[in-house]
């Protein structure tokens, strides 16, 4: 299963939660004779393991503030600058990634018994993207300024990420497992029943790292920000 946050832009709001494809991989056992055909668990501790990937980082002076604007809006992005014209854009995907392993056993009655066998979590940005208005030269004030507000942006992506991984990684520990066994017509459907379960349980989650990054990212697009940036340089 792949849940996605998708393309916040530099304090946007709006944030999207959606499932794409269950990824899973089904172990069929030998079926039971029904005298023996309880479902129960017949293995050890679940094995979850997380990877966190930081994203790479691309930097794009070729757009014009017009263009910015509408890569925004095209990203998710509602609210307006405050009134400015947007000089810099910081975008991101944020997806988290889970490859289940079921085990399946057959039943009588066309019947099996799945469980939970392996989780392995991917979490993070494949790409940060980061864009300068064209108009403002590689060198000069207002650029240098306009980068490091975006590299600011960067950092906070990469420092929820950080603070959140752990606790995504504690939090399907303990929802996988807590999964019983189950019984379901096929191998399939047993599948697509853990991963309802566990989209449902981390939903909560991923609404307080949206929330994370939201409060974030607002902190630093302020009028007042904005308006002690614009000091400091005076070719704007």
């Amino acid at each position: 299963m792949m849940i996605a946050l998708v393309r916040p832009g530099s304090g946007a709001r709006g944030w999207h939660l959606f499932a794409a494809a269950l990824a899973a991989m089904i172990l069929v056992g030998p079926q039971v004779s029904e005298a023996a055909e309880r479902c129960r668990s017949t293995h050890g501790a679940l094995e979850v393991t997380l990877t966190s990937i930081r994203g790479e980082l691309g930097y794009d002076g070729s757009h014009s503030e017009a263009d910015l604007s509408r890569l925004y809006l095209k990203s998710g992005g509602s609210a307006r600058w405050h009134g400015w014209n947007p000089a810099g854009l910081t975008l991101a995907d944020l997806e988290l990634g889970l490859r289940i392993q079921v085990r399946a056993r057959p039943l009588s009655g066309e019947r099996f018994c799945t469980e939970l066998a392996q989780v392995e979590v991917t979490l993070g940005y494949r790409t940060i993207d980061v864009y300068v208005a064209r108009r403002y030269r590689r060198g000069a004030c207002e650029y240098e300024q306009i980068l490091d507000h975006e590299n600011r942006h960067v950092a906070i992506f990469r420092d929820v990420l950080a603070e959140y991984g752990p606790r995504v990684r504690h939090a399907l520990e303990r929802e996988s497992g807590a999964q019983a066994p189950l019984v379901a017509t096929s191998p399939g459907t047993g599948a697509e029943r853990f991963k309802d379960r566990l989209r449902n349980e981390m939903a909560p989650l991923f609404r307080e790292i949206t929330q994370a990054l939201d409060r974030g990212h607002a902190t630093l697009d302020t009028a007042e920000n904005y308006r002690a940036e614009q000091r400091l340089c005076t070719n704007w």
